[in-house]
This record gives C-alpha cells, sequence and structure tokens, in this order.
C-alpha cells in the first residue's frame, strides 16, 4: 500500500512538472510562444480581426503584477488563444481579505497583423 501511494505521488509531482513546463515550451495558433502572448488593456484599439473564445484570469493567489499577467497568459494558451485583450486588474475580496486579480478575454486572430 505504501509503495503504491510513493508512486502515485510520483506520477502526479511528474504531471504537475509536465503540465507547468508545457506553458514555456506551448505556441499559439499563430506561431507565438504562449509566454510571450500580447496581453492588450481595456480600452485599446485593437488593429485586427479576432474571434472571442472566453473569459479568461489569473489565479487568486498571484500577488504580484508578473505573476499575474503569466497566470493569464496561462489561462488564455490552455484556451488557444493568439492574445487576451481588454486586460484589467480587479479588487477582489476573499475569506482572507482584499486581492486583485487580472482578467481579459481570451481570442484568437482571424486575419494577419497589419502592416506597419
Amino acid at each position: 500500500m505504501r509503495q503504491a501511494l510513493s508512486r502515485l505521488a510520483l506520477s502526479l509531482s511528474l504531471a504537475l512538472i509536465a503540465c507547468a513546463s508545457g506553458f514555456y515550451t506551448r505556441h499559439t495558433p499563430s506561431g507565438v510562444a504562449c509566454v510571450d502572448m500580447p496581453v492588450i488593456p481595456a480600452g485599446t484599439r485593437i488593429e485586427r480581426a479576432y474571434h472571442r473564445l472566453h473569459p479568461v484570469r489569473s489565479e487568486p493567489r498571484e500577488e504580484t503584477e508578473a505573476q499575474r499577467l503569466e497566470s493569464l497568459r496561462k489561462a488564455a494558451c490552455e484556451a488557444g488563444a493568439d492574445a487576451v485583450i481588454e486586460a484589467v486588474n480587479e479588487d477582489s475580496m476573499t475569506d482572507g481579505g482584499a486581492i486583485v486579480i487580472s482578467s481579459g478575454t481570451a481570442v484568437i486572430w482571424t486575419a494577419p497583423a497589419p502592416a506597419k
């Protein structure tokens, strides 16, 4: 029994490591690395056609802006998105007190980027 639990714990640990490291090697449908996925703030004009997938948000445990942005990109990458648009920081209350959560909308581009 103890050996079976040890194997289960090891398998779960390896699965978690594989999921976490996958984000750093995955790419968006348009070919951009997920870690470099655009996060476009709310109110910014988007010069490119897109299709909305669904809302995404950062994990509540993320404390810094950088952690929230990475968490937002991870959620969007899992959704198969090219970018996050309408990104905002929101104050939220939990049992532990006030926290900040980043949220936005995961999208895929339906047209190439405009020429500059």
